[in-house]
């Protein structure tokens, strides 16, 4: 089968196995594949997914088809919610803006239902959703089409923006107690090497105890304070236990 991609262009492959008829005395099972060119995929943006939704059946027009979705874990939203789609090579492409809950997505081809699936999806991921033809298909009614999800690109890790500077603080804490803790033995190393002058020490604690001292557990939470407000003003993040939005839409968030 010859496959012509562009430059930077996406494809998705299909292989059906079909029974090969011409021979009455040996059934004889043959695949036969079928190409869905996809187009340029761009990157979603933070707490969306994009579904790529394809037809390997020839009758099967995918421009007609009407996609409309549920958010299972959204109190109050919007039921039978329409997608918007777009229209790329072969492909019928829409994004889901909300990662956090599961989606219920329903098909329909001029009234008539082809498949209705429940999707989970993550932060960032590209999914394909095929329709091909059942396997006890007899006449070629749409109620005999089926629906398979695959995973094109895999979605980003969610947490990774909250877990690293969480590591990295801990990694300076950390460098901070030992640099005191070596300063608290400063008088035991000096001595141990040979460098000890009592004179030059209590020089330095005087001056030590004429500063000013601070609560320094008062500054480190003053900042904390201001460091999540500043977070939480200019959108949390798009994380959904940070939002407003969230709030407003469901009391268990």
């Amino acid at each position: 089968m010859p496959l012509s991609v562009e430059n930077g262009e996406s494809a998705a492959i299909f292989v059906d196995e079909e029974i090969d008829n011409n021979d009455p005395e040996e059934e004889k099972r043959i695949l036969i594949g079928s190409v869905c060119h996809t187009g340029a995929i761009s990157t979603p943006g933070l707490d969306e997914a994009r579904v790529i939704l394809c037809s390997s059946v020839e009758d099967l027009d995918v421009k007609d088809i009407e996609i409309t979705g549920n958010n299972l874990g959204c109190k109050g939203c919007e039921t039978d919610r329409p997608f918007e789609t777009e229209v790329v090579k072969d492909s019928v492409q829409f994004i889901i803006d909300d990662t956090n809950f599961k989606w219920n997505i329903d098909l329909k081809h001029r009234n008539r239902q082809v498949c209705n699936l429940t999707l989970t999806v993550g932060d960032g991921g590209v999914y394909t959703l095929v329709v091909k033809l059942s396997e006890n298909d007899t006449g070629g009614e749409l109620n005999n089409f089926q629906c398979f999800v695959g995973t094109s690109t895999s979605p980003r890790n969610f947490w990774l923006p909250i877990w690293l500077p969480i590591v990295l603080l801990l990694v300076f804490i950390l460098i901070v107690l030992c640099l005191v803790l070596l300063y608290k033995r400063k008088e035991f190393i000096l001595r141990k090497i040979g460098r000890w002058d009592p004179e030059q020490s209590a020089n330095q604690e005087e001056k030590i105890e004429k500063k000013s001292t601070r609560l320094n557990s008062l500054d480190t939470f003053r900042g904390l304070a201001i460091t999540i407000m500043i977070f939480v003003n200019f959108g949390g993040g798009k994380y959904y236990f940070m939002s407003s939005r969230c709030l407003a839409r469901s009391q268990s968030c």
